[in-house]
């Protein structure tokens, strides 16, 4: 039997004033949005949704406590550099191929920093995205709502993991 893998984000999770999880929630609010484009199939909805992720990333700028604003600094900038390629994106294909990091990005803020919607979300997987190498995205709501596949597939997949509003994504979802 294997020792449990240590908590990378155990540095951030103490003493997380509630005003940094706070700015947080648009940009998860965001990422939901182009979560929900995809799911529908909607490419124009996907780039502006992906659009105004980047901006409520760029406008949430933390300084404090210093291990929370150093783990946001990097995360932001794997959430900018997604959110960008979704926006540009030419073809539902590539908006996909991009939302696959940008909900790894967004599945280690749940893990870093908590849950900071008042609703639950989900960390849900379809075994089938990617040729059959599977990919997870973060979603509300109990019924799968497949990003990956929209309309052709809209129920594939599984929840794996349920955050409650200010609770931690688990060291091991998603992986």
């Amino acid at each position: 039997m294997t020792a449990p893998e240590a908590d990378p984000f155990a540095d951030v999770h103490a003493d997380l004033p509630a005003a940094f999880r706070a700015g947080l929630g648009p940009v998860v609010e965001r990422y939901l949005d182009v979560q929900r484009a995809l799911a529908d199939d909607d490419l124009e909805a996907a780039r502006r949704s992906a659009g105004a992720a980047d901006d409520a990333t760029a406008a949430f700028t933390p300084d404090a406590p210093e291990a929370a604003a150093a783990r946001w600094t990097e995360l932001s900038g794997r959430i900018r550099a997604e959110a960008g390629r979704i926006a540009s994106a030419a073809s539902l294909e590539a908006a996909r191929g991009a939302f696959e990091p940008l909900s790894a990005a967004i599945a280690d803020v749940l893990r870093a920093f908590g849950n900071p919607l008042d609703a639950p979300l989900r960390l849900t997987h379809c075994p089938m995205a990617f040729d059959d190498r599977g990919a997870a995205w973060v979603q509300t709501g109990e019924a799968v709502d497949n990003a990956y596949f929209g309309a052709s597939m809209l129920t594939c997949g599984s929840v794996r993991e349920t955050v409650p509003p200010g609770g931690f994504l688990s060291a091991e979802g998603a992986r």
